[in-house]
């Protein structure tokens, strides 16, 4: 339980007026974040004003409306925190935890009596990868977060992990191609394969949620959302199509001419006959990588309504289709990586 002393020590500090004083008043607060729910959804905003860019320790800070709620907040919170319950590693321990804005909140709770008591509650910030994931895979990454935050006071005491996503089913069925490997490996490791960890999959209102968002709660499927939000066309497959009506195949090229120095790129799009459908030269600042993205597009723009099998010999094009493209188009900048660079 907090202290009434240190209660009325942070909750009568001023309004910070330099980034020392903000940075200080974090400090004091962040001592007592285990106590406050949703610790780090309430003070990120004030974060963000001390990482303005050119601010120095004795710069003035810049307050936001945002800033001035999350200060009031914060305080408020440290008034009406609960008291926690003393960790008893002798008995199991059960923690929920749920995924909002991009941030991870959770509760960590033990049997008392006949009715859970909280023992902790952890926040943190997803970072800026698993922030730009789709939803259910947010919910993986914010799972493995609340796991580790919660290691020190669990031990290798029994933990059930409950997490209203199916994280198990994400984790053992679904194509994770856009989690590189190292990522998918600690998820499988830390939620999986812990001798002491059990994942539940509950619904949407658990004590990490409070009160849910107008589109939580609904019931959905977690691999059939992910294949409709990762999958970038519903009628693509990365295996050849039976019977198809043709087959393209895509190359480029771009080399430096020896004589001239200048770049030259180009590329071309072939059916099985070896006929060329179309093929050009390009500008010399596009680099290979750019002149595959550009023929592959020519080659849908060709079979448009056509049922085909387009072949290219670039890695990195075939992760652009089906890996990638889909992830990027989600995070809002599939624009400014690659059009915007064509385009020039």
């Amino acid at each position: 339980m907090l202290s009434p002393q240190r209660v009325s020590a942070i909750t009568s500090l001023p309004r910070p007026v330099t980034k020392k004083q903000l940075m200080s008043f974090l400090g004091l607060v962040g001592y007592c974040r285990h106590f406050i729910i949703n610790y780090s959804q309430l003070e990120w905003p004030l974060r963000e004003i001390c990482h303005a860019p050119g601010l120095v320790p004795s710069g003035a800070v810049s307050w936001s409306p945002e800033g001035d709620e999350a200060f009031v907040a914060l305080k408020k919170a440290l008034q009406s925190a609960p008291c926690l319950g003393t960790a008893d590693t002798t008995l199991p321990f059960y923690q929920h935890v749920d995924e909002r804005s991009g941030c991870m909140t959770s509760e960590l709770s033990q049997m008392h009596g006949d009715k859970m008591r909280p023992v902790a509650f952890f926040s943190a910030k997803l970072d800026a990868v698993a922030a730009g994931l789709p939803k259910c895979l947010c919910a993986v990454a914010a799972a493995e977060i609340a796991i580790l935050a919660s290691r020190d006071i669990v031990g290798y005491s029994d933990l059930t992990l409950f997490v209203p996503h199916a994280v198990d089913q994400i984790l053992n069925e679904q194509k994770t191609s856009h989690l590189s490997a190292s990522c998918y490996t600690r998820n499988i490791a830390c939620l999986l394969e812990s001798p002491n960890v059990k994942v539940h999959h509950c619904s949407a209102l658990n004590p990490a949620t409070l009160v849910p968002l107008s589109d939580e709660g609904l019931p959905h499927d977690c691999v059939a959302q992910l294949e409709l939000s990762c999958n970038p066309c519903p009628d693509l497959s990365d295996k050849p199509l039976s019977l198809p009506e043709a087959h393209l195949f895509v190359d480029c090229s771009a080399r430096r001419d020896m004589g001239t120095g200048e770049n030259k790129v180009g590329f071309a799009v072939v059916n099985e006959n070896a006929d060329v459908i179309c093929s050009s030269s390009l500008p010399s600042h596009l680099s290979a990588q750019a002149a595959e993205l550009i023929a592959l597009t020519e080659a849908c723009r060709w079979a448009e309504n056509k049922k085909v099998n387009i072949y290219t010999d670039s890695r990195y094009a075939f992760g652009v289709v089906h890996d990638f493209g889909a992830l990027w188009k989600h995070r809002k900048f599939l624009k400014n990586l690659i059009f915007t660079n064509l385009e020039s």
